[in-house]
């Protein structure tokens, strides 16, 4: 299911391990909805040339906990949807998984996170709440309000068709660009000035 209908692939990105090693999770332990947001996050960036930021990300998204479970799930932090859900319901996918081995051309690519499910010890139901952008730097914090203000206009982009449509640029100006463009933002290309934005 995460291969076939989210599309994860190895090796991680570097977004990907800095996001996991932040959260102290082991990559199985996501919930696959929540991958569904770092792949349709990651995309959406590369499509409008912005970095893909941890920062960023985890002022759009919060990390919870649900009870005594060991899994993480990710959730839009209100006030801030840009990602739609994935898929409603999924059933049975705490118990499959992969082994994964580095080889000697590779030997650090699973450094930093750990490999196993990890108890984070908190009866609260979040555990790592919404990042403000007071300390971000600079660019980091433009993107925040980018975001903000597509958040604010009630814009939610469909995650599958972003993932399913990843390597299809002209899809993806349907899909990203169809609703950017609305609200004259679609001024987002690699060369952009971003303060244009606002």
């Amino acid at each position: 299911m995460m291969f076939k209908k989210v599309k994860f692939r190895f090796p991680f990105t570097r977004f990907e391990r800095e996001l996991l090693t932040e959260l102290d999770i082991a990559p199985a332990q996501f919930h696959p909805n929540s991958w569904a947001f770092v792949r349709a996050y990651q995309i959406i960036c590369a499509h409008l040339g912005h970095p893909a930021s941890v920062d960023v990300f985890l002022y759009l998204f919060e990390a919870k906990n649900p009870g005594d479970r060991l899994w993480v799930s990710l959730n839009g932090v209100a006030g801030r949807p840009i990602l739609s859900i994935f898929k409603q319901s999924y059933k049975d996918w705490k118990g499959k998984f992969v082994r994964v081995c580095c080889n000697d051309q590779g030997p650090s690519l699973l450094d930093g996170f750990p490999l196993y499910w990890v108890n984070k010890g908190r009866k609260e139901a979040s555990f790592r709440k919404a990042r403000g952008p007071e300390k971000m730097v600079d660019l980091d914090r433009d993107l925040c309000v980018f975001w903000k203000r597509v958040a604010s206009s009630n814009v939610v982009l469909p995650t599958s068709a972003i993932i399913a449509y990843e390597f299809l640029e002209r899809q993806l100006d349907v899909h990203i660009g169809s609703f950017l463009s609305s609200l004259s933002l679609y001024l987002y290309r690699p060369a952009f000035a971003l303060t244009m934005l606002f």
